[in-house]
């Protein structure tokens, strides 16, 4: 597990958020720090906010109440007020620079069908970070051979396998160099045999030190790749803990139920 130290900077910080859809509510007064190099994944029932959470983390959902901070700059909420602590840039404005500082790859893929793989990868970079087309080319291809489809690079993604789908969807993402990087359960949607290779490129991130917050069923991706793993329902944290802890003596008797029907 990645240690905490005292003045340390979490990548990402969630104080007392709250969401509501509605009359629901899917966030509870959750509290959760993420440091630089760690992999936090999220396990728990359909419907427990586990998405939630991680959309709250990039500002796709604004929380009604609480802060979330990426990196110590307040993304959502009255950080100064909250906390304490003065706010790096307003919210807008992190906003705007943080957004291209996280990268997320979603349960669907979302690539463009018009665009070949390597234009999908290339438009970010180029249309937000100003890279020229030959310089976001460049990066493509190499993060390509990265995730194993050098080859792929012209073809269209209706031509490519939900499994490559995905490993195109996690390049793009990395074209844009992010600090974090958020997945949103990247294999529910994949044939059995096409999980792994998704887990394969995102434990050589893990590997590399990248910051992954990772909402997943793959128990055994939490047990091998995961520094700590956090267990949620209706909308709390129930437990966290590293994977030996939380997944083989769970203190909480709800945690032991649901494991008891996934593991």
């Amino acid at each position: 597990m990645v240690p905490w130290t005292a003045g340390q900077t979490a990548m990402v910080e969630l104080n007392g958020v709250c969401k509501t859809f509605g009359k629901s509510m899917v966030l509870s007064g959750i509290t959760l720090r993420v440091m630089p190099r760690e992999v936090v994944v999220l396990i728990g029932p359909s419907g427990s906010g586990k998405s939630t959470l991680l959309r709250c983390m990039n500002a796709l959902e604004t929380p009604e109440q609480g802060e979330v901070y990426i990196d110590g700059v307040v993304l959502t909420g009255n950080g100064e007020k909250a906390t304490g602590r003065a706010a790096v840039a307003s919210p807008g404005a992190a906003l705007h620079r943080m957004r291209a500082e996280i990268g997320m790859v979603f349960q669907q893929f979302n690539l463009f069908p018009h665009m070949s793989v390597i234009e999908n990868i290339m438009l970010a970079p180029v249309r937000v970070r100003g890279l020229t087309r030959e310089q976001a080319r460049r990066k493509g291809v190499a993060l390509l051979g990265k995730v194993g489809l050098e080859d792929k690079s012209h073809a269209l993604p209706s031509s490519l396998s939900g499994g490559q789908m995905q490993r195109v969807a996690i390049a793009r993402a990395l074209a844009m160099e992010p600090k974090l990087m958020l997945f949103d359960e990247p294999t529910s949607a994949l044939d059995p045999e096409m999980v792994g290779e998704v887990l394969n490129v995102m434990n050589e991130l893990a590997e590399e030190g990248m910051t992954m917050v990772v909402v997943t069923h793959e128990i055994g991706f939490a047990r091998e790749v995961g520094d700590r793993i956090v267990f949620m329902e209706q909308g709390r944290i129930v437990e966290e803990g590293t994977p030996a802890q939380l997944l083989e003596a769970p203190r909480e008797e709800r945690t032991r139920s649901f494991l008891s029907k996934v593991l």
